[in-house]
């Protein structure tokens, strides 16, 4: 089931992210049982490069995708999408756990004063459909987010 949260959807996302508008979903209201989320506590951080996650996924069959979301997350849970990345897996034993790593998108963003960093994962997106066989499940825990920090307001330089 699909939670909200997603990287958007196929050819309206890539226009509206051009314009400043990325893929929003509000954390709070995230249906219970359709997506693993954690949140940091605020900060203002530039962030500079590509996250990577590592996370322990355990499936029910052998074989799935789940996709792992980095929000800037306002006071009242407005969620504006940073990054993001698809994760497939097979031949895996279903039950068993597993560590699961990726590296999502690079990106340069700062996050505002106020806000924090908020990590969803879910089996379902619009924008990259997905390889979960009916009824599996797949659970998530132990995520270690590895976040690029760097200086934020860096101006270019003139010629």
């Amino acid at each position: 089931m699909d939670s909200g949260a997603d990287a958007g959807l196929p050819v309206v996302s890539s226009f509206a992210d051009r314009r400043g508008l990325p893929p929003t979903a509000v954390l709070p209201l995230l249906p219970p049982g359709t997506a693993a989320r954690w949140e940091a506590p605020a900060a203002h951080r530039a962030l500079r490069g590509a996250p990577r996650l590592r996370i322990r996924v355990t499936p029910s069959a052998g074989t799935g995708t789940f996709f792992a979301y980095l929000y800037d997350v306002g006071p009242l849970g407005v969620a504006r999408l940073i990054s993001h990345a698809p994760v497939t897996f097979r031949h895996r034993a279903a039950g068993r756990p597993f560590a699961a790593e990726t590296e999502m998108t690079a990106t340069a963003y700062d996050v505002p004063p106020g806000h924090r960093l908020g990590l969803v994962v879910d089996t379902v997106d619009p924008l990259y459909g997905g390889r979960n066989p009916p009824g599996a499940r797949i659970t998530f825990d132990g995520p270690v987010l590895a976040v690029p920090f760097g200086r934020a307001g860096l101006a270019g330089t003139r010629p």
